[in-house]
């Protein structure tokens, strides 16, 4: 992987975690269930995209 590839995840994953924190702020989630599905949806997202970097 180089070292643009592994700055482009870092700034997805920054921007990823900025929306989140503002989500929960604003839609006040208390449902773990529903937080801890939408961390996985990011994750499995964030694991693509690192494999689409590879590939390129």
């Amino acid at each position: 992987m180089s070292k643009r590839g592994i700055n482009v995840v870092i700034i997805v994953f920054g921007i990823i975690a900025l929306l989140m924190i503002i989500a929960s702020k604003y839609l006040h989630i208390k449902d773990l269930n529903i937080l801890a599905l939408i961390i996985f949806l990011i994750v499995s997202i964030g694991l693509n995209i690192i494999k689409f970097i590879k590939f390129d």
